[in-house]
């Protein structure tokens, strides 16, 4: 007896399946309590500003020296995970969508260090520009 590809089998969970794959690490460097800022940006051209937005994302990885290894960056989905030594984490996602693009930067602090407040975002691993 033979099976069938999931893309034969079913395509809707196959093509789910592909989509999600990228969110997959991101997991295990999240954890609770964490300091997140969301921002969104309608794009009155998308297929100009998908790509700068994009570029934008890259650059601002490199201004946080966000190491390359936890850096993963496709056409309308990134992310870049940096960890101090005493476990503190700085994760920041980028999602292009059909007419607006988003930015989601967590601060996640290590269990030895203080719990998040509100306000502005503060790290003791990164300067934000």
């Amino acid at each position: 007896m033979t099976q069938s590809s999931p893309s034969q089998a079913d395509p809707e969970s196959f093509l789910k399946q592909l989509h999600e794959r990228p969110h997959q690490p991101i997991g295990k460097w999240l954890r609770a309590p964490a300091h997140v800022h969301y921002n969104a940006f309608r794009m009155s051209d998308p297929p100009t500003q998908r790509p700068a937005s994009r570029t934008e994302f890259q650059s601002l990885l490199s201004q946080l020296k966000v190491p390359t290894e936890t850096t993963y960056v496709r056409e309308t989905f990134g992310y870049g995970v940096k960890e101090a030594e005493n476990g503190e984490r700085l994760i920041v996602l980028w999602q292009a969508h059909t007419e607006y693009y988003n930015y989601q930067l967590w601060h996640v602090p290590s269990h030895a260090n203080s719990t998040p407040t509100f306000g502005s975002l503060t790290s003791r691993i990164t300067r934000f520009p």
